[in-house]
């Protein structure tokens, strides 16, 4: 499993370069970890599954969008995040 401080190190790499979709959405979300299609890849996946199971015990939600969305819908995928930030809003109060 990957520790905080390498957790910390790795998304800093990813911002350093991020695919054309992560650039769109970053125009629209800020302190936000965006992955790029790397992701899909077989050996990765695995470690995926690690990262997001240490991330949500840590109260992180993760959800997934495929890169066209974000280019085809944008609206679509920011209304999604907003419904995951009011449903998160909820369980708090």
């Amino acid at each position: 499993m990957v520790e905080s401080k390498e957790l910390i190190e790795l998304a800093r790499e990813f911002r350093k370069n991020p695919t054309p979709a992560e650039n769109k959405l970053w125009g629209y979300l800020k302190n936000k970890q965006l992955d790029g299609p790397i992701h899909n890849n077989p050996d990765v996946i695995n470690n995926d599954k690690k990262r997001e199971e240490y991330l949500k015990e840590n109260g992180i939600i993760v959800i997934h969008f495929k890169n066209h969305n974000i280019f085809d819908n944008p609206k679509k995928v920011l209304k999604s995040i907003l419904y995951y930030i009011e449903k998160t809003k909820q369980k708090v109060n």
